[in-house]
């Protein structure tokens, strides 16, 4: 079990910079938590350098539910800090985030963000 503070210290880790698709978005934040966390890439396999590269892998796959399923099966009936969540963003489109405590963190194109559980759709346990 992934403990507030371990959680914190890998948040603190990340590097602050601009919003990038293939760099620094949603899923390569969530995969640099998961991979400080459990020292696997999760994202190997899915390469992109844009916007239209990151919603071609995403329609080719269905949706970014299904491309998360992909990677680590179905979602879990529960879900504690420091798991992957899909969350849904105030006026825009569905993101990953990590759960922290009954909420979940995003890196968006306005930086790092606090969702709130509600808007949690599901998650995985890693």
């Amino acid at each position: 079990m992934i403990t507030r503070s371990e959680l914190l210290t890998v948040l603190n880790k990340w590097q602050k910079r601009p919003f990038e698709y293939g760099n620094a978005d949603c899923a390569h934040f969530a995969n640099f938590v998961l991979s400080e966390l459990t020292g696997r890439d999760y994202l190997n396999g899915f390469k992109y350098s844009n916007e239209t590269e990151a919603d071609e892998i995403i329609e080719a796959n269905g949706s970014l539910r299904a491309c998360v399923e992909k990677v680590l099966g179905e979602p879990s009936e529960t879900t504690k800090t420091g798991d992957v969540v899909l969350v849904k963003v105030p006026m825009g489109e569905p993101a990953l985030g990590i759960k922290y405590e009954g909420d979940a963190v995003c890196l968006t194109d306005q930086g790092l963000i606090t969702i709130i559980g509600s808007r949690i759709v599901c998650g995985w346990s890693v």
